[in-house]
């Protein structure tokens, strides 16, 4: 095995496998990534035996084979060669790695091709898909990732629920005290479906989709997803996601507009008082005025006040400070609406003037 290629092509794949790949497991070879050469092209390999992502770069191939190496190892040495392009040699069980110039050479040791997972990918070739551009869903997924359970005991709440609903494409994530839903209109090209993907798998989408069309390929038991010369296979989580449309709202009492930039400086401003043990923000809301006040600690309180053309009937609700940063963070509109029933039923944070993305979260109980 012998080939040539060049540096940022290789890297950004490696970076990419990097989000795969177990850094400790009972079975070492899934901190390794598979590299074949065949056909002018290099095939890169990575899994966890529930991820799976696979891609296929032009290179100079000199001389078609197969080699199972750490990425770890092989990524940090291929950042920091100073070359444009490198070179590639497999000699018996070492994997030599050096630039033309002769500036830079490594010998990595090798794992046996044999002991990788074998992956079945025929399935994908007749499965039922769903296209949409990728940047449409990239920035979708990019909505819910920070919502999703990082560590809750319930594995279906780690994810990120996709629905097709008629003419509707949805993302949902929650960790049971907050909600993120995402949605977009879409052609009726396949029958609706309802899948349960992994965080893991929902971030790794992130950071790889670029814009152009991305096709979904509903498996059994497992999902595809296929980009230009990407392919990622994920297992579906088994199990039923909660019913989300009760946890939203569906009528409200207030309608509140407020500024993003300027509740966004106010949190900045009060971040001094919040600590691990004290996470609460109370809004004041009146006639013309948002205060936000935290509570009283060891450090002493702070407030801030944001105008707002709200004029109905005085509330006090207390949240949890870092669920309205994160909201805050990812609405991208200039104006926030939030939405309230009462200050003891979950509240509903939106951008002004858009109904594709919409948030939820429990107020937390009241100090005051």
């Amino acid at each position: 095995m012998k080939f040539l290629i060049g540096k940022k092509d290789i890297e950004n794949i490696l970076d990419l496998a990097n989000e795969v790949v177990l850094r400790k497991s009972i079975n070492p070879v899934l901190s390794n990534i598979l590299l074949e050469t065949y056909d002018g092209v290099l095939k890169v390999t990575a899994t966890d035996s529930e991820l799976t992502f696979i891609a296929k770069i032009e290179a100079n191939i000199i001389e078609d084979g197969d080699v199972c190496v750490i990425n770890s190892t092989l990524r940090e040495l291929v950042k920091a060669i100073q070359a444009d392009e490198i070179i590639f040699e497999k000699i018996d069980s070492i994997l030599k790695i050096y630039s033309e110039n002769g500036n830079f050479k490594a010998n990595l040791k090798t794992f046996s091709t044999s002991e990788f997972p074998t992956i079945e990918t025929e399935e994908l070739e007749n499965a039922p898909t769903f296209a949409i551009k990728g940047f449409i869903f990239k920035d979708m997924i990019t909505k819910n990732i920070p919502f999703a359970a990082k560590d809750e005991v319930r594995y279906n709440f780690i994810s990120v629920f996709i629905e097709k609903d008629g003419l509707e494409l949805r993302t949902i994530s929650s960790d049971t005290r907050r909600l993120a839903l995402a949605k977009t209109f879409v052609e009726g090209q396949t029958s609706d479906f309802s899948i349960l993907i992994p965080l893991k798998t929902a971030k790794l989408l992130k950071s790889m989709l670029k814009d152009s069309d991305l096709e979904i390929k509903l498996l059994n038991k497992r999902v595809g997803f296929i980009q230009d010369n990407i392919t990622v296979i994920s297992n579906q989580i088994e199990g039923d996601f909660p019913n989300y449309k009760a946890a939203i709202p569906q009528e409200t009492e207030y309608n509140i507009i407020v500024n993003k930039l300027e509740l966004e400086n106010g949190m900045k401003i009060l971040n001094p008082f919040f600590t691990t043990e004290n996470q609460k923000i109370n809004f004041i809301i009146k006639n013309g005025a948002i205060k936000i006040v935290t509570d009283e600690t060891e450090m002493g309180e702070g407030e801030y006040s944001i105008s707002t053309d709200y004029d109905g009937n005085n509330i006090e609700i207390s949240f949890n400070y870092n669920f309205i940063k994160d909201i805050i963070t990812t609405i991208d509109e200039d104006n926030i609406m939030i939405k309230i029933k009462s200050n003891e039923k979950p509240v509903i944070f939106k951008g002004k003037e858009s109904d594709n993305y919409l948030f939820v979260t429990v107020p937390s109980i009241r100090s005051r």
